[in-house]
């Protein structure tokens, strides 16, 4: 009943209505039918006309505003999760005073910088909205809009200003995901390209993974610019690895790789190789040499590019062949280039590859500071998988330490934050050194089950609070 009073927005005339329909259909049965929420309840034959139903509520309201508010309310209907007023005046062409007389008469909200409507007024909104001549022009200009907003906030995804690029984004994710829509079924495959790839990074640092190569691969379906489709290419490969479709991943890396030798770009070329060959690595790291040479080559070559995720992956595979003094060294050299671009994401991730190294040369504490400070880093880039991979990195070096009750908490979290909430798998070698560490920690620790059920039932907030605190890397 609680689920169903918070999808009805705590509209006491919606609840009472509600309640009467529950003689009929009990709450759970009432909740997937309230996409139409309007139809649905109505009252019964004993109501006030005005008051009979939702919609007559919701239409009195509305009669009451002038034409032009009439006008913009139905215009404002297109947003999903509301809108701040600059979106509200590019695609509606709102203005102050008409925005004010829907505050007043409780048809739009405002919270911070965010307009909204409660869900129930929205669907009316919409209605109205899809009977008006101008509504294909509304919907073209917020997807314009979106598109926009979102290709502007991925120019800031590898800068010191990704937070505050997915800061904006966060709000805005439910309006993209609406403009995604509207291109696919316009059938306009490369807007649906730009729109799902602009906003693919941001995805990925949320945790968002299924959405990130549902909506990739669709798109790819279609025709569309050679680089676009180079750099789709790429994210939907490398998303495919996460789910474990190691052979889809594999195809669609050697596709961009093929598209970007066409267009003979180093900084496409790189990119699509360095993972390419990570995933070859996997199974084949005769295979793979080749690609790692090219890949050293190419960096070289192109000094002025300064690629740390290519140093990354250098470091990956170096780990990959029991190399620990050589991940060491290139993995230092991702750390020092990434720091000079100014690039939290690889610098993270050159960080878990130096400790990982520092783990396989004996120095399990020192290992540890460098996953802290990875850590933290993806705690600025809000990267969700990366959280959870580097509470993982920290249990291993918690067990390896000696410090087994609280290496096995973290690693535990870390296995519900990768497994069921990001629905990912743990792959590669920082895959091989959290299963080494689990099955270490069961074997030596007689108190493993009860350490582990603690663990899995830790927050987020808690396993950071844990991984982070100093007696991490001190004995038991």
């Amino acid at each position: 009943m609680r689920e169903l009073c918070r999808r009805l927005d705590g509209l006491p005339l919606a609840i009472e209505l509600a309640a009467a329909r529950a003689k009929v259909l009990p709450p759970e049965k009432l909740l997937p039918r309230l996409t139409e929420r309007l139809d649905l309840l109505r009252g019964g034959r004993d109501a006030e006309s005005r008051h009979a139903t939702l919609r007559a509520t919701i239409a009195w309201s509305y009669e009451l505003l002038r034409p032009d508010e009439q006008q913009l309310f139905a215009r404002l209907g297109v947003f999903a999760g509301g809108c701040t007023f600059g979106a509200a005046e590019e695609v509606c062409a709102a203005d102050l005073d008409t925005l004010q007389a829907l505050l007043d008469k409780s048809l739009l909200r405002r919270t911070g910088d965010r307009y909204w409507m409660l869900e129930t007024i929205r669907e009316f909104a919409l209605e109205g909205h899809d009977e008006r001549a101008d509504a294909h022009e509304t919907l073209m200009k917020r997807t314009d809009y979106y598109v926009r907003v979102a290709e502007e906030a991925y120019q800031m995804h590898r800068s010191a200003a990704q937070g505050e690029w997915l800061d904006r984004l966060d709000p805005e994710h439910d309006n993209i995901r609406a403009a995604i829509a509207h291109a696919r079924e316009m059938g306009d495959g490369e807007l649906e390209l730009r729109l799902a790839l602009a906003v693919a990074q941001f995805r990925i640092r949320r945790g968002y993974f299924s959405e990130v190569l549902a909506d990739l691969e669709r798109a790819l379906q279609f025709p569309g610019r050679p680089d676009l489709r180079a750099r789709a290419l790429h994210l939907a490969g490398w998303t495919a690895s996460i789910f474990g479709r190691s052979n889809d991943g594999e195809r669609l890396l050697r596709e961009g790789l093929a598209l970007a030798r066409e267009l003979g770009d180093p900084k496409l070329i790189v990119e699509e190789l360095y993972t390419l060959a990570a995933m070859v690595s996997d199974r084949d790291q005769v295979e793979a040499q080749p690609m790692y040479d090219e890949l050293l080559e190419l960096v070289e070559q192109h000094p002025e590019d300064r690629f740390p995720r290519a140093f990354v992956n250098l470091g990956d595979f170096a780990l990959r062949r029991g190399d620990y003094a050589r991940a060491r060294d290139v993995s230092a050299r991702g750390i020092e280039l990434a720091r000079e671009v100014d690039d939290p994401w690889p610098l993270a991730l050159a960080l878990s590859n130096h400790g990982e190294a520092l783990l396989g040369l004996g120095s399990a504490e020192e290992a540890m500071e460098d996953f802290r400070e990875a850590l933290r880093v993806m705690q600025t880039t809000q990267d969700a998988h990366g959280v959870a991979l580097m509470l993982s990195s920290i249990g291993v070096a918690a067990v390896e330490i000696g410090n087994l009750e609280r290496g096995i908490r973290l690693l535990a979290c870390a296995d519900v934050l990768v497994v069921e909430e990001l629905e990912a798998d743990f792959t590669g070698y920082e895959g091989e050194l959290h299963e080494q560490a689990v099955a270490k920690a069961r074997e030596t620790c007689g108190q493993f089950e009860a350490e582990w059920a603690r663990g899995r039932a830790l927050t987020r907030e808690e396993a950071l609070a844990e991984a982070l605190s100093k007696a991490a890397k001190t004995k038991a």
